[in-house]
């Protein structure tokens, strides 16, 4: 009997690392760096973040000074749209105001994100930080600010917290 569900599980995960491939596959033939061009390579994400065992999808130009990547999720399929520095930066603030509201203003994250959907104007199936550009970012942030009131203000730390990133990066990469 436990030999029977072993049997079931290693079927299952051999079916799981098929399709991972298969995806990793699909997403570097078609995925192209949406700043040079280059092809997108899957890679792992060790000199990128700090905890090991992740994977991206990073230019092939990555090396080259390129600086764009998506975290790949674990079935081999990107996490959003390829971001540069810029890009990530403008997510990441945008997280942290978006965040403020479900945490001070009595919202579920879904109400959040129903809510911001709703001022955007976008689906909510679409309305996902990981996929948003520069602009919506800003209009993220524009929105959330407004919503949270005038006498809102915590702007330093959203400017350490950027800081901070970008000093981890520098040290990323004085340490290669």
């Amino acid at each position: 009997m436990i030999q029977n569900q072993k049997t079931k599980y290693q079927i299952e995960e051999t079916k799981r690392l098929k399709r991972r491939k298969k995806n990793i596959k699909k997403y570097e033939k078609i995925m192209r760096c949406p700043i040079c061009g280059a092809p997108v390579k899957y890679r792992s994400a060790d000199g990128v973040f700090r905890t090991s065992g992740r994977f991206i999808f990073a230019c092939s130009e990555y090396e080259n000074g390129c600086d764009t990547y998506i975290i790949a999720n674990p079935d081999g399929t990107p996490a959003g749209t390829m971001a540069d520095r810029k890009t990530r930066r403008m997510r990441q603030e945008a997280h942290y105001y978006l965040n403020q509201l479900y945490t001070y203003k009595d919202m579920t994250k879904s109400e959040t994100y129903e809510w911001l959907a709703e001022k955007l104007q976008i689906p909510k199936s679409k309305c996902h930080i990981r996929y948003f550009d520069t602009a919506l970012c800003q209009k993220v942030i524009e929105v959330s600010k407004t919503y949270l009131g005038k006498n809102y203000r915590n702007d330093s730390f959203v400017q350490c917290l950027i800081a901070a990133s970008y000093s981890t990066r520098a040290l990323l990469t004085a340490a290669q």
